[in-house]
């Protein structure tokens, strides 16, 4: 289990997560849904595909062994699903399951512009489309300006040859997630339509 410090859940969040690897036995790393606070009033993150919160999550034992060593750098928590996933894992956000996060997503960068900056660089290092990124920016932008700074964390790992993920079955297996055929999915998940 990864849990970061910032975060509260119900009492019976570690029985559930257990339950569904019960359940599932080809899950390899899962977590809740986040709540953040917004305008006084609890609200749901949202994710897409199967991405799995990295402030909340479990693993199978036997996955996490096939997704060492863990990254150490912003990113990180993309990285393993991927590896999770290409070595046969499933992952998954469990929809019935929330937790609450206090303190929003790059909060601690200390601005909106830093947070955003921050997850371009993470961007480039796993590999990202560009045409992706540029979307994924525009779609963050039209509630947060601070966004385009996406654009400029991944343009600066680009110019100055910043390291990549070295593992090209993973980088590859980003690729085909992001492919067109995925897109109009991924912006429904993004917005919340696929479910909660």
């Amino acid at each position: 289990m990864k849990l970061d410090a910032d975060i509260s859940m119900g009492s019976r969040y570690f029985e559930r997560l257990l339950d569904a690897f019960i359940e599932q036995p080809t899950l390899g790393i899962a977590s809740g849904y986040a709540l953040e606070l917004e305008d006084g009033e609890w609200r749901p993150r949202h994710n897409t595909g199967a991405s799995v919160w990295g402030a909340a999550r479990a693993y199978r034992a036997g996955c996490l062994e096939d997704v060492r060593p863990l990254e150490e750098q912003m990113g990180w928590d993309g990285i393993d699903e991927l590896k999770a996933r290409v070595r046969g894992w499933t992952t998954a956000t469990l929809a019935d399951l929330p937790f609450r996060h206090h303190r929003a997503e790059g909060a601690r960068d200390g601005s909106a512009w830093k947070a955003w900056v921050a997850r371009g660089r993470a961007s480039h290092y796993m590999g990202y489309r560009s045409w992706y990124l540029l979307a994924r920016t525009l779609h963050h932008a039209r509630s947060d300006r601070a966004a385009l700074g996406m654009i400029w964390g991944y343009a600066n790992g680009v110019v100055r040859r910043r390291p990549m993920c070295a593992d090209a079955e993973v980088r590859g297996r980003l690729r085909q997630e992001q492919s067109l055929r995925h897109l109009r999915t991924r912006r429904r998940e993004a917005v919340g339509a696929s479910g909660r």
